[in-house]
């Protein structure tokens, strides 16, 4: 086997290690962007929850913080204790 025969397989060998590394980059990146979607898509419906509930937490403290601004004394105890809690209840435009 002659040096130039020798380099020229050593040039192969590089050139295909080169290609199957990546080939395996390229199929484990995609594996991993489509993991990526089904855990995005499973999230939808919680946050669709979570936003809902926001949605009904914020209509609730609205009418509390209304009935407590008109002088009713347990609604002025709600929001104290929920200011206790670290929770704080701003007059929320309808």
């Amino acid at each position: 086997m002659t040096t130039r025969q020798a380099g020229g397989i050593a040039l192969v060998l590089i050139v295909l290690s080169v290609f199957f590394s990546v080939l395996f980059h390229s199929v484990e990146l995609i594996e991993e962007r489509s993991s990526l979607n089904e855990l995005h898509a499973l999230q939808d419906n919680p946050v669709r929850e979570a936003l809902t509930l926001r949605h009904q937490f914020e209509t609730l403290a609205a009418g509390v913080t209304a009935l407590a601004a008109g002088g009713d004394g347990s609604a002025q105890t709600v929001i104290d204790e929920l200011r206790k809690q670290g929770i704080t209840l701003s007059a929320v435009k309808r």
